[in-house]
């Protein structure tokens, strides 16, 4: 084993304790560093590869970083990439700024699509778990908004990802939808929720309505895939039009400040889930 620095490229047919090049690495076993600034390739990684567009290896013990993508069959450690991470089995740890995909993942997902066979945590906006929890529900708060919600992830974190619009406001008419959510308990008819979730309505021409709520939502389940959810909610609020504060739940709080109304105040969130 030895190393290797060079500007452009190293090529290297058996091992390398150290490789590092302003564009491309090749390496059959790498027990050490591997960096790039464009490319990198590997059999085998026993420490960090590390590059500024891809990384590429049939197996990585520690960690594989990119900018852009990260590529092994076999992670054990943490794959870290700026746009997507593709691997087949995962024993701990994927990030990326878009997209993580694997078949079994004995850790965790984080990125706002995570995509996998079977997987321990999903935190990510859309969660596609072949083994997961997808839910798709209807929903209304203390404040007449009505959203239409895709609850997705693994048995115990899942993402939330909605659209809606606010009943009684007009110039409220788009809403969006956004956060996370957590199953405290679940049983054969019941299951109890805890979501952290940022709602955000507009017309796009200077009337907007923001509210970030904590919400505890405890479900009964009417079968298997209908879910009959009511449950309260701590929120901070903050609207352009004062005309989006007129069904407030109980307002703990509230302030106008330069023509913009905040309050923080409790409320409720109900609706209906079908899970698929």
């Amino acid at each position: 084993e030895a190393a290797q620095i060079a500007g452009l490229s190293n090529i290297n047919l058996g091992n390398s304790a150290f490789q590092a090049s302003g564009i491309f690495n090749k390496a059959v076993l790498v027990n050490g560093g591997q960096f790039a600034g464009i490319s990198n390739i590997a059999d085998q990684i026993d420490g960090i590869q590390a590059s500024g567009i891809t990384s590429l290896s049939k197996s990585v013990t520690g960690m594989q970083v990119s900018g852009i993508t990260s590529i092994s069959p076999k992670i054990d450690g943490v794959q870290i990439a700026g746009i997507s991470n593709v691997a087949e089995h995962v024993d701990g740890v994927q990030i990326s700024g878009l997209v993580n995909q694997a078949k079994t993942v004995k850790g965790m997902q984080i990125g706002l699509i995570n995509i996998a066979d079977s997987s321990d945590v999903t935190i990510g906006l859309i969660n596609i778990v072949k083994n997961g929890d997808h839910r798709l529900g209807v929903s209304i708060d203390e404040n007449f908004n009505s959203f239409l919600t895709l609850r997705s992830g693994g048995k115990r974190v899942y993402g939330i990802l909605g659209l809606g619009t606010n009943l009684e406001v007009k110039d409220l008419k788009y809403g969006f939808e956004a956060g996370l959510g957590l199953n405290l308990a679940e049983s054969r008819h019941f299951r109890l929720d805890v979501e952290g979730v940022s709602k955000y309505l507009t017309d796009f021409e200077g009337s907007d309505f923001s509210k970030f709520s904590f919400q505890l939502l405890p479900t009964l389940k009417i079968s298997q895939g209908i879910h009959l959810f009511a449950g309260p909610s701590l929120s901070y609020m903050h609207s352009s039009d004062i005309e989006a504060v007129d069904h407030t739940g109980l307002t703990i709080w509230d302030e106008t400040w330069r023509e913009n109304y905040h309050a923080a105040l409790l409320g409720f969130t109900a609706g209906i889930n079908v899970r698929f």
